[in-house]
Order: structure tokens, then sequence, then C-alpha cells
């Protein structure tokens, strides 16, 4: 019986070709494309839990500035008056730039170093692969680098004991290979002494090496009465001190939103649970595609399900024949989805950003939930089945009556859902590129085109700088150009508005502060509310503060006012804000500072007149290269960079549309296989229609008019949804662009475009059938 059955489901897939590869089709793709999405979280949320002891390491806060800014020397201090810690490492970290390291036959640019000791290797099980000494930085003067990097700046020759020049400032030895642990959180291509004397004002503010704290606690400490200790000896090192907090290590990825001098890699948590989202919606409209093509595909068969009955059949013959079919289409479904994840995963790592493992597809883990989602569908097609035999009636079957089932509401109801779905995906896709463009051309306060920035060598002569600048100048395409320690998008020192301040007028709020020289203003394009700009001969005596200083001081005019940061500098001028982040949050205080006698300039940014920019560049490069030889010539625009700050956004933007797009795709097979069907089942209707004289637009219009109200339902449904999510969406941004009504007016258009075309396609041959066709065996 099993084997009759079996040949029976294959005959049927036989004869109805088309209705099969859409419903296996459909289904292969939506179980594809939410396996990729779940792999994709796994490995997020997986991050940092293959460390040894991950649930026993935290990192240290300060819950009030919600900063793990801590001075790099509390680790030894930990260590020493807490038992409950078994291991402890501090680390300082240096992104935002690019910095270059050279041998003597190569260089390359890497955008972060840290700066630690030998106990970071073993809290975060960094697996050495060869070492010149016992530990991996046995004195000041090593370096440890991955094995890509290795390879990069080492190619073809031994990287371990080889000479590295670092920012044209110091040289190191490779001291140690490691194994690449960018499956971490905490990663870098280079590792640093962090006790070497060089580098001791690198990231200095104050007395203080800023640096991340991170302690192993033994599994028998009381964690809230380690904290409570933790505080009570840092109050007595420091009155001042603000409260401080421990965050687990497994929490940091995906939970570090907002904290300040964050060196560990974060996720995107609101990203995660809109992939989830998604991945539950494309699997709902796989299933329901499914489980409507079965019900269309049943009620096609009425004819076929009567004769068995009048044949002896009975309704558990039926029900093993309806659960065999299903099988067979649920379980090909299932293989031809791990087939398509096997094609398609290479081509999602641009996409994600990172690699992922189609071995870990075809682990029972994976497997297991894809075999019960398989099975579930399955169960669910034959209740399909089940609903349809409860309304067949055999009397009205063998006397020839007319069916009273031409209208399906389940049917009907899982359309209009799918649609809703659809058109939500597609609302949030174009609110979300829209918002990106709004960003990308907002005013940020500087202007940003042709403006370039290059970042110096560091810690050079001041004459050096000063006399780059000055061949730059020269250079007739260049209008001007400024030499600066921190530009926008990269700040280099934050302090207090108000250091040692106990007058009436005092204010204490964190200050960002740029130290430039007397163009930078006129360099950058910022505009002026009130004041002057910087005068030669005032250097280090004067600032100018943007308008949210201004307006956080309380301040009515600047006449005699001083910002103390500093020292005593004379406040002579107002600037208009501009931005120095993304638009994600609003503009900050900011203090120029004039450091015209400063000698550790950072950047030097070059304002560019409109023409042949690649031989522009060519020209500064001739210049940088009789200056600085043998560093590398690196530069980044300012536009480049700014609009770079919303990749995120944009890699959410791609995959939403790309997922929308699936989504829609999966919807219209949906519709044009249960099109399909219901135009078999309607073959004798249309054909007695047009035999008493119906127009084939007539035809059209009957055949399309459900469709066509369903996808109006689906619209009404899904608009206040989507206005609902995007709204929580655009909240995440200080400037945002409005919901304009043309979105949901485009995504109706193309909702009911969409349906009515590939209904159309469909209808549109059955209403031109010859009737006589459709008429001729009745």
């Amino acid at each position: 019986m099993l084997l009759q059955n079996f040949k029976h489901s294959v005959n049927s897939l036989k004869r109805n070709k088309l209705f099969s590869i859409l419903n296996i089709s459909g289904l292969a793709i939506g179980f594809s494309v939410v396996t990729i999405i779940v792999l994709f979280l796994v490995t997020e949320y997986s991050k940092d839990k293959n460390i040894p002891g991950h649930k026993n390491i935290y990192r240290l806060y300060d819950v009030k500035e919600r900063s793990i800014a801590m001075d790099f020397k509390l680790n030894d201090k930990l260590k020493e008056q807490f038992p409950e810690i078994e291991k402890a490492c501090a680390v300082r970290t240096f992104f935002g730039f690019d910095m270059p390291f050279a041998t003597e036959k190569n260089y390359i640019n890497e955008h972060k170093a840290f700066l630690t000791t030998n106990s970071f290797f073993d809290l975060f099980d960094i697996q050495v692969v060869k070492s010149l000494a016992k530990e991996p930085l046995p004195d000041y003067g090593s370096a440890v680098i991955t094995e890509s990097l290795a390879a990069r700046l080492f190619p073809g020759e031994e990287a371990l004991g080889g000479k590295m020049n670092i920012f044209g400032y110091t040289d190191v030895i490779v001291s140690a290979i490691v194994r690449d642990f960018s499956d971490k959180s905490l990663n870098c291509n280079i590792i640093l002494h962090g006790e070497n004397p060089k580098f001791k004002n690198w990231g200095q503010q104050g007395d203080v090496n800023i640096a991340s704290q991170f302690i192993a606690l033994k599994s028998s400490a009381d964690v809230s009465s380690f904290v409570v200790k933790m505080n009570k000896l840092l109050i007595e090192l420091n009155p001042k001190a603000n409260p401080v907090a421990i965050q687990k290590l497994d929490d940091i990825y995906l939970n570090s939103s907002g904290m300040k001098y964050n060196c560990n890699d974060a996720g995107n948590k609101k990203m995660l649970i809109v992939f989830f989202t998604i991945s539950i919606m494309i699997l709902l409209l796989s299933v329901m595609n499914n489980f409507n093509y079965t019900l269309s595909l049943q009620y096609g068969n009425l004819k076929e399900i009567g004769v068995r009955k009048t044949s002896g059949a009975g309704t558990v013959h039926l029900l093993k024949l309806f659960l065999t079919d299903s099988a067979l289409k649920g379980f090909l479904s299932f293989s031809a989805s791990i087939l398509l994840t096997f094609l398609l995963l290479p081509l999602t790592t641009d996409l994600f950003q990172r690699k992922l493992d189609f071995t870990s597809v075809i682990r029972p883990e994976f497997l297991l939930p894809g075999f019960l989602i398989t099975c579930f569908v399955i169960i669910l097609n034959s209740v399909a089945s089940i609903y349809v035999l409860t309304k067949f009636d055999i009397n009205t079957f063998l006397t020839g009556g007319k069916s009273k089932n031409l209208r399906h509401p389940v049917r009907s109801t899982i359309t209009v859902f799918q649609l809703a779905i659809s058109v939500t995906l597609l609302i949030s896709m174009i609110i979300i590129s829209k918002q990106i463009a709004f960003v990308k051309h907002s005013d940020i306060g500087f202007k940003k085109e042709q403006l370039v920035r290059i970042n110096l060598p560091i810690m050079p002569l001041e004459e050096k700088a000063r006399a780059f600048k000055s061949k730059i100048n020269q250079l007739s395409f260049v209008e001007s150009s400024s030499l600066s320690n921190g530009v926008p998008g990269m700040i280099n020192y934050t302090g207090s508005s108000n250091i040692g301040k106990n007058d009436v007028e005092f204010n204490d709020f964190t200050i960002s502060e740029l130290l430039v020289d007397a163009d930078f203003i006129k360099t950058m394009g910022i505009k002026l509310k009130e004041g002057r700009e910087f005068r030669t001969g005032e250097g280090e005596k004067v600032c100018i503060i943007n308008e949210t200083a201004y307006k956080k001081y309380g301040w009515h005019d600047i006449e005699g006012k001083k910002f103390n940061g500093w020292g005593n500098l004379d406040v002579v001028g107002v600037s208009y804000d501009f931005n120095i982040s993304s638009l994600h949050t609003l503009p900050v205080p900011v203090c120029l500072i004039f450091g015209d006698k400063m000698n550790d300039y950072a950047q030097i940014s070059i304002r560019l007149q409109k023409g042949d920019v690649p031989n522009m560049l060519g020209e500064i490069q001739k210049e940088w290269q009789s200056m600085f030889s043998p560093m590398p010539f690196v530069f980044t625009f300012y536009d480049e960079f700014f609009n770079g700050l919303y990749s995120k956004e944009e890699k959410t933007g791609s995959i939403l549309s790309l997922f929308s797009i699936l989504a829609f795709l999966i919807t219209c097979l949906g519709i044009l296989g249960v099109t399909f069907q219901n135009c078999i089942n309607r073959t004798k209707e249309v054909g007695i229609r047009k035999v008493n004289g119906a127009k084939t637009a007539d035809l059209l219009e009957l055949l399309n008019r459900d469709y066509v109200i369903q996808a109006v339902i689906a619209v009404v449904v899904a608009t206040p949804s989507a206005y609902f999510i995007m709204d929580k969406w655009l909240q995440s941004f200080a400037y945002r662009t409005s919901q304009s009504w043309w979105i949901y007016a485009t995504a109706i258009i193309i909702t009911l475009v969409v349906v009515i075309g590939a209904v159309s396609l469909q209808t549109w041959q059955t209403a031109r059938m010859n009737p006589v066709r459709a008429l001729r065996y009745e």
C-alpha cells in the first residue's frame, strides 16, 4: 500500500509539473533563506562563547559615564587586593585611524592595535603558533602579530624575529605569531607591550593611560559582594570616582551600544532582531504558500476523491494517500533547500561581512530543527487535505450537483497575510533607503566635499609638519590646508569643561577637544556665529567653542570668558555646530584649541579645487615621499569617511531589500500557483460564460477580482504596522527623514501591479481559451 501511494504521489508530481515546481521551489527557497539567516544569528550570538571560562570573565565600566575607560595601572591593584580574581588584564586600544607598520621591504596599514601584557593571552585563550621566548611579550620592544598579518607584512619570508617600524616613531621585534582571533569580540592583528615607556603618552588623559579592564573571577566568588568591595577600594583611591559595575564577556558584543571607548567589536542587537523577525516572516510565507498550494490542489482533485470514495476508499486510506503526497513534496523541498544553501552561502560573505560555514548546516543541531519543521509542514498539509475531505459531499458528487465551496476563506486569509508581510517589508526597505540618503546628504556643519585627510607620522617635529604644509600650499590646486590633532570623525582628546573651576560659573560637562592651527576654520569650512578666528602669535592662549558648548555653559556672551580645560584659554569665538560623528547623535560640545606652538600635530586636512583628483593626489604623494619616506601615503576623503559611518544601516538596507524581494517572490509564486489551480478548477465555468457571450475583459475581472480585493486588504493591514515599525527604527537617528505619503503610495502601486501582473499571466490564457476545449468532455 505504501509503495502504491508513493507511486501515485510521483505520478501526481509529473501530472502537475508547473504546480509542483512552484510548490517545491517556494518552500525550498524559504527554508534556504531561513537557514542562512539562522546560521548568521547563531554566529553572532556565539561570539566569545568559545573562550574557556567565558562565563566568569567580566569587563569593568563606569556606570555614570557609561565608559570602559579605566586607569591602566588599576589592573595590578585589583589583583593584589582581591583573591576572588583568578586572572586579569588591561588593554589599551588605538583605533579609528590608519596606523602604518613598515618593514625593510613592505608596509601596510592597520586600523587597530592593542597595548597590553602577557596575561591577555592566557585570559582570552589566544593560541601562540611560534614564539622567540616563553612569554609572547618578553620585553618592552616586542610585538605579537597574527598569522594573517605576518603573511601580509612579511610575504615569502620568516616573520618571527623580524623588525617593524610603527608610525615612523619606533622599532619593535616580532616576538611571537598567534592564530587569528577574529572570532572573538576583542580582536586585532598586532599586540604591543602596554608598559613600553615609548607608548606612555598614547591615549593619555592627564596622568592616566585609559584602558579596558578585564577580570576572570573564580567560580566560587560572590559577584555582588565583589562589586561592592571593589567600589569601596576605588573610592579610597579616588574619592571622586564614579560607581563601577561589571559586564559579562558574553554580553559585551551585543550590549555595548553607546559605551565610550569600547575596544571590543560591537554587534547590532536590533539588527539581529530584525533578521530574526524576517526569517520568521519568510518561513511563515513559505509554509503558508505550501499550505495554500495543497488546499488548491485538493479542491482541484475533488473528482479523484469522489471516484476513490465511490470505489470503496475509506477516510484512513485517503489520509495515508494525502500524507504520502505531502511527505514527498516536503522532503524534496528540504533536500533542495540544503543544496540551495550550499550554492548561496559563498555569496553571503560580503552581505553579512563574515564567512558562514556550510558544515554547520549539516550538523545535527541544524538538521534536526529543519527535519521537524518539514514534518510540521507535512502534518499541516495533511490537515489541509482533511479540511477538503470534511467539506466533500459524496451526494453532490454522485448527483452532479454544484459545489457550494466557490470561495475559500482560509485560503483567502492566508493570501492576505502573505501580501501584508510583503508590503511591510517593501515599505521598510524604501524608508531605510530614504533615511540613509537623507543622512548622507545632510549638512553636517562643515564642507566635507573635496576635503582630504592625511594622518601624519606620530609626533613629527613641528618644523617638519609645517614644512610639509608649506609645500602642500604651494600646489596650485590646493585652496588651503590645516594641521591639527583631532578632526571631525577622529577625536583624540576629551576632557571636562571646567577642570579646577570652583566659582559660581562652574558647569562641568564632557567636551571634545581639537588642537588646531590658524587655518582650521577656513579649511574645514566651519562658520562662526559669534566672535573671531584665530590670530598668528596667540597660540596656546585662545580657543573657539561650538554652539552646543556655548549653550551648555549658559553664557549670554563670550566677553571675558575662559576655558579651563587646557589652562586659562580666552574664548574668542563661537562656531555653528558641526558634527564630529554620525547623525545618529546630536552635536556634542566641542572646543577648538589654537595650538600654534604645539608640536604634536597628528593630521593634515587639505581642501582641493575641483578637477583631476587622481593627478592632484599624485602630486601630494610626491611631496609626502620627499618628506616622510618610507612611511606610506594614506589619505581619506571626509565625505567617504562620513558616508562609511552608515555602513551598518546600508548593509541592513541591502539585506532587507534582498529579503523583501525574496518575500515578494515567494508570495508571487504562491499566488501564481493558486491562480493556476483556480483557473483549472474554473475552466468549465469560463467555457459556459464564453458560450453565453462573456467577453475576455469580463472574465479577467471575474478571475482577478478576489486577488485585487485581497491585495487591498493586505495594504490596509500592513500600512499602520509598517509605520509603527519604521517609526521605532528612525528613533535611533537624531536627524531623521519623514515617512512621506509617496512611500506608502509606491508600495501600494507596486503591490497591486505585481499581484495583478502575476495573476493575469495565467487568467489571460484561461479567459482566451476556446470554450469547446473546456466543455467537450462534459
